[in-house]
């Protein structure tokens, strides 16, 4: 008996050591994530820092996150591919743009770099691209920066571009809730 007991006990420790070391092989983790909500845009016309219309944005995103880790299961990269997809509308005129986005970043933990491929296009009805962004930006923080880009990115180069209040009307953005958030002033 103490033999069968201490053969079931071995075959144990064994699968224990089995699945430690599968978990330790199988260093990348996969997962999927879908978002939706709404954004409230606040908008200012006259400079007074108080809401003159608001604008709303709709969004659904699809994501697939893959983490990598060491062999000692701390993560050291992670890679983040999807679509987000908003129609943002000003509520007072019922004008909307149109915002399609396709992003791939990768970062990597231990030097804190990120790369980030994208595509990114913000349409006017019937007037065609206001914003189109297309190609790599690598960042590196060691360096100070943006150490490589390649491509149109407009909104690099003017932050402003991307304006809400100002594509849908006039005005500049001065705040915005986003789901259950609390506005987040933006000067």
């Amino acid at each position: 008996m103490k033999r069968q007991h201490f053969g079931l006990s071995l075959i144990g420790i064994v699968v224990l050591l089995l699945s430690v070391g599968l978990v330790l092989a199988d260093t990348t983790v996969r997962e999927h994530y879908h978002t939706e909500g709404i954004d409230t845009f606040y908008c200012d016309v006259n400079g007074d820092w108080v809401e003159d219309y608001t604008v709303t944005a709709h969004f659904k995103g699809n994501f697939i996150l893959t983490t990598t880790f060491n062999e000692v299961g701390v993560p050291v990269s992670f890679l983040l591919n999807g679509t987000f997809n908003a129609t943002i509308t000003n509520d007072d005129t019922g004008e909307f743009i149109l915002d399609h986005q396709r992003n791939k970043i990768f970062q990597d933990f231990q030097t804190g770099g990120f790369t980030v491929n994208r595509t990114w296009n913000v349409r006017i009805p019937y007037m065609g691209s206001h914003v189109h962004e297309v190609g790599r930006i690598i960042f590196d923080p060691s360096a100070g920066g943006i150490v490589f880009l390649a491509g149109q990115h407009p909104v690099i180069e003017n932050p402003n571009a991307y304006d809400f209040c100002a594509m849908l009307g006039s005005g500049r953005q001065i705040g915005l809730v986003q789901g259950w958030r609390s506005v987040i002033p933006r000067g």
